[in-house]
């Protein structure tokens, strides 16, 4: 099927990207502005994102095609439910400054964050990725706030929780969260 919209162009700052993001196009979907064909995404329940900035005018034309046929190389090709076809989950046009967290990375949200539990405490890792010029990213665990330097727009830091509360099912659901800041972007999980 073919989705057609209309699209005014959003206000950027300067230096600012504006993004599409699909949270649900199945199975293989193919994103036009303005008649030039911009990403082909294989996987339909995988999020992914589309730069549109350097595409757009001020009136734009946003098409996107996306086909449910079997295939032999999306998962899962076959299941007890139902193969839904189409966008079936939310698009959404996200604007972000120069400096933001990298939305280009995996279809994720810049972060990663990954807990090792050695005993009773937790040793966990943040990972950020960045777009734009940044050199340092603020990044907070457990009320700790470290700066973390940005190399190759990654910057990684290592935090030490004593002690850890951990997560226990419905009787005790405990989580930390983990944020990290730019000056002008900020992403927790």
């Amino acid at each position: 099927c073919w989705h057609i919209r209309k699209l005014n162009r959003p206000e950027l700052q300067a230096g600012g990207r504006a993004y599409l993001e699909f949270n649900g196009a199945a199975m293989i979907a193919e994103v036009y502005l303005n008649g030039e064909k911009l990403t082909r995404h294989e996987g339909g329940y995988s999020t992914f994102r589309v730069d549109i900035t350097d595409h757009l005018k001020d009136e734009n034309t946003l098409v996107v095609s996306v086909d449910n046929s079997e295939n032999d190389h999306v998962y899962p090709q076959k299941a007890d439910f139902t193969f839904y076809g189409g966008l079936y989950r939310d698009v959404k046009l996200i604007t972000v400054p120069e400096n933001h967290f990298s939305l280009d990375y995996a279809g994720g949200p810049g972060i990663k964050v990954t807990p090792i539990v050695k005993g009773n405490d937790a040793e966990v890792t943040v990972e950020v990725w960045v777009h734009g010029p940044a050199d340092t990213v603020r990044v907070t665990v457990d009320e700790i706030a470290k700066e973390a330097k940005v190399i190759s727009h990654r910057a990684k830091t290592v935090f030490l929780i004593k002690n850890a509360h951990l997560w226990d099912g419905l009787n005790d659901p405990y989580l930390y969260t983990a944020t990290a800041a730019l000056p002008d972007d900020e992403i927790s999980t």
